[in-house]
């Protein structure tokens, strides 16, 4: 069985981002549209949290190894919008 960490990579940095763009994109939108339905603004980043806390709970639910490798995915993602922030 490949690790959770490779799988996570290879989609996100493959297939997932032909699909659907850059992280910052992508997360720049949806916390946009998040923030006009939440009624206050949050970040990218912070939507990436909030989806990254949805795969915890299923985790804890006993979820999948899709919801791992997503997860691991999120969390890289997450990464990828800081460091383009700190440049």
């Amino acid at each position: 069985m490949k690790s959770i960490l490779l799988e996570a990579y290879k989609l996100i940095h493959g297939d997932r981002k032909k699909q659907y763009g850059t992280w910052k994109n992508n997360y720049t939108k949806a916390a946009k549209i998040a923030s006009v339905l939440l009624g206050f603004e949050i970040t990218a980043a912070q939507c990436i949290i909030v989806i990254f806390s949805i795969k915890i709970a299923r985790g804890l639910l006993g979820g999948k190894r899709d919801t791992k490798v997503d997860a691991a995915g999120y969390l890289d993602g997450l990464d990828q919008i800081e460091q383009e922030i700190k440049e």
